[in-house]
């Protein structure tokens, strides 16, 4: 690999960290809960399920809104659940399946930073009288497939592990990207 594109990665992943701390790209609690509430049931064993108020419990979560979190997520396709003794919520298909992308998508809606940079949600904006030409529309497209590329590549899985593990991921496809 040329020395350039690691500095490429790093520029990427760096510019990704300063979004996302300056609140530029920011997932909502319900988005934040129900990654939190995925990944705990991912950490359980094959057959395992979890009541929401053992996962509320373990992840400090209002059961309340967790109830709708995990109702949108399962309607989705990501979660089964079951009522009764031995019922509960598991994952609908194993960890390594699941894309952080659609989840965050289902909770949260489009990943692009602003409306006229999304693909599924496009609004233009009023103010904008050329959206072509116009540079933070271009440039928040960028970070709209920057964001998407890691999400999008990123299982639940993987997410779920350590934190070297996750670094690894992340630099993974700008890596592949970059040549």
């Amino acid at each position: 690999m040329c020395p350039g594109h690691r500095d490429a990665d790093r520029v990427h992943v760096s510019f990704a960290a300063i979004l996302l701390e300056s609140g530029v790209l920011m997932l909502t609690k319900k988005g934040k809960y129900g990654l939190k509430a995925m990944v705990d049931l991912a950490q359980l064993q094959p057959g395992e399920t979890a009541f929401i108020t053992e996962i509320a419990l373990r992840n400090n979560l209002p059961k309340k809104f967790l109830d709708t979190i995990m109702l949108e997520l399962r309607n989705a396709g990501f979660l089964r659940s079951k009522k009764g003794p031995g019922g509960g919520y598991a994952l609908a298909r194993p960890a390594s399946e699941i894309r952080v992308g659609q989840v965050i998508r289902t909770l949260d809606g489009p990943l692009a930073p602003i409306r006229c940079a999304s693909r599924t949600a496009y609004e233009m904006c009023d103010d904008c009288s050329d959206p072509e030409n116009c540079h933070v529309r271009r440039s928040m497209i960028v970070v709209r497939d920057a964001v998407a590329n890691i999400l999008d590549n990123m299982t639940l899985a993987q997410f779920a592990a350590s934190e070297k593990d996750a670094a690894d991921v992340v630099l993974a496809p700008l890596r592949s990207e970059a040549g």
